[in-house]
């Protein structure tokens, strides 16, 4: 299922009365990258198709399930794959 909020903004173009703190215990600023891998090509909607549109969000096919997350740009170069028990890889 596909949802869009037009009304919602970034965490950090909130105005500064709804502004939450950014600080994140292990020193991560920011979501850069998401890739959701499907192995179903039917799954491709519409919504699918423009959500491809977005910097930084790719939706491909591919022969498994699998979230490719990406933080700072993966500047440590460090990462933590959850598999199996959770189809996602994590890039810092």
């Amino acid at each position: 299922m596909w949802f869009f909020l037009s009304f919602a903004k970034r965490p950090d173009e909130a105005p500064a009365e709804r502004a939450q703190p950014f600080e994140h215990p292990n020193g991560f600023r920011e979501m850069t990258s998401l890739r959701v891998i499907m192995p179903d090509h039917h799954a491709f909607s519409t919504a699918a198709t423009c959500a491809n549109q977005l910097k930084g969000f790719e939706i491909v096919q591919g022969d498994e399930h699998l979230l490719l997350l990406e933080i700072d740009h993966g500047a440590s170069g460090q990462a933590h794959d959850f598999r199996p028990g959770l189809p996602m890889i994590v890039n810092w």
